[in-house]
């Protein structure tokens, strides 16, 4: 009978949080698109660019990625598309966070709203939960 050995490493969170942003944004129809007559569908996802951690505080940089499908208005029924992004820095105070602590982020997208201000502007609103944990 042999006996082994295996080492198993379970990260111990040292702290974690939760943290409610909005980003609120109105985004202007390229000129080669046609004007939008009704909003289709919307749909969207969180791209985290860069973490600091720092003395019980660390900064998130990213970007809220969307996409927009509209009927325009030439009357042919076709659909279009615009796809952009909303970039984002956000402040998230943890107690005893150091500046050489590894960091976990997860999302959660609570609410995406699309809608139309007039036929060349829409307004992009959503509601996103950060859930930030300190290793």
């Amino acid at each position: 009978m042999n006996l082994s050995k295996t080492y198993i490493r379970v990260p111990v969170y040292k702290n974690e949080t939760a943290v409610q942003m909005t980003l609120d944004h109105d985004f202007n129809v390229p000129d080669m698109k046609p004007d939008v007559t009704r909003i289709i569908q919307e749909k969207g996802g969180l791209h985290i660019r860069d973490i600091k951690p720092g003395k019980d505080k660390c900064i998130i940089r990213g970007e809220l990625a969307f996409g927009v499908l509209y009927m325009g208005d030439e009357g042919s029924g076709q659909l279009h598309s615009i796809e952009s992004s909303i970039p984002f820095e956000e402040t998230v105070n943890i107690d005893g966070l150091q500046e050489k602590d590894q960091m976990h982020i997860g999302w959660d997208m609570e609410d995406l709203r699309t809608g139309t201000i007039n036929s060349r502007k829409i307004s992009i609103r959503s509601i996103v939960v950060l859930h930030v944990s300190a290793l």
